[in-house]
């Protein structure tokens, strides 16, 4: 089960990605945030942490996953926007670490809800 919740996680970031790239254009950027940056990846980063918490998928290991959906998130943010600017410009931005944090809490909130529920 761990491997199918790491997979899809992976997988819709990947999607976000080639979607940003794919299918969006220059007046999508609000929307393409709104509904992905947004809505989407935090919705699933609560979704499957609170699964690994439920299921206790890593033991003790769970509480690295957030570290883990934290870079994945920040990653999904850098590899979109950051680098449409970076080549526009032609100039290297430093990634926004701020939203490894976010994503992060995200993370926690859900793996302790699930533990919670794990323990009821």
């Amino acid at each position: 089960m761990r491997n199918i919740l790491v997979a899809v996680y992976f997988g819709i970031c990947v999607f976000t990605i080639l979607f940003f790239w794919l299918f969006t254009g220059g007046s999508d950027a609000f929307g393409f945030s709104l509904l992905f940056l947004w809505i989407l990846i935090p919705v699933t980063t609560l979704a499957i942490s609170f699964l690994i918490g439920r299921y206790d998928c890593w033991g003790k290991k769970n509480w690295i996953s957030p570290l883990v959906f934290g870079a994945l998130y920040m990653l999904c943010e850098y590899s979109t926007f950051s680098l449409a600017n970076m080549l526009a410009f032609c100039k290297f931005n430093l990634p926004d670490f701020g939203m490894l944090v976010v994503g992060a809490i995200i993370s926690v909130i859900g793996l302790a809800g699930g533990s919670l529920l794990r323990r009821k």
